[in-house]
């Protein structure tokens, strides 16, 4: 494992230098079509060697992560105890959240699918009661809105693939405008 993990090291560091050198040319001659497409080719090489020494890490550290899964504990995202997350499945590890698209003009936005259930709620007196609604598919704009603020947090702070369970404050649940559709 050390061997590949050291090749990768190596390869990220050469890919580094080329997309340095890349983007110095570029820099220069902002019409350069074959340095962007060379650069490019080098970022999804480096994306592939990104993927691979997640994999890596994974297999290593599988003993740890079956041990963390054992004793789950909840993350507060916000700090404020009003966003808790207990992970419940990893996903793949990978950011795919993109912070230019949550801009109000942006040119690009982009659109989560999800699958949730609301698992329990607060009764009229306050305390926690069972809800037990079926799992429904939900698909929203991500920082639109139209969705609840909760929702939105929770799902940019989790990976594709990954299952979790949120604990979100009344407070957190509400939205700039009325969602369309049914939310549980």
């Amino acid at each position: 494992a050390l061997a590949g993990g050291a090749k990768i090291e190596e390869a990220q560091r050469l890919l580094g230098e080329a997309k340095a050198d890349l983007m110095a040319v570029i820099a220069e001659d902002a019409q350069s079509r074959d340095a962007r497409k060379e650069l490019k080719s080098v970022q999804e090489q480096l994306k592939v060697l990104r993927r691979q020494e997640l994999e890596q890490e994974k297999k290593q550290f599988a003993f740890g992560s079956t041990l963390s899964a054992l004793t789950a504990k909840e993350s507060d995202l916000l700090g404020d105890g009003s966003i808790r997350k207990r992970l419940a499945e990893a996903g793949d590890g990978g950011n795919w959240m993109n912070e230019d698209w949550l801009a109000k003009d942006a040119a690009v936005r982009c659109v989560a699918h999800v699958k949730l259930a609301m698992l329990s709620c607060g009764g009229a007196d306050g305390a926690q009661e069972q809800c037990g609604a079926k799992a429904v598919a939900l698909s929203f704009v991500v920082g639109g809105a139209d969705m609840h603020e909760g929702l939105d947090i929770a799902v940019r702070s989790m990976t594709v693939g990954e299952v979790s369970q949120f604990t979100i404050a009344p407070a957190r649940m509400a939205a700039a405008r009325r969602p369309p559709g049914v939310v549980p």
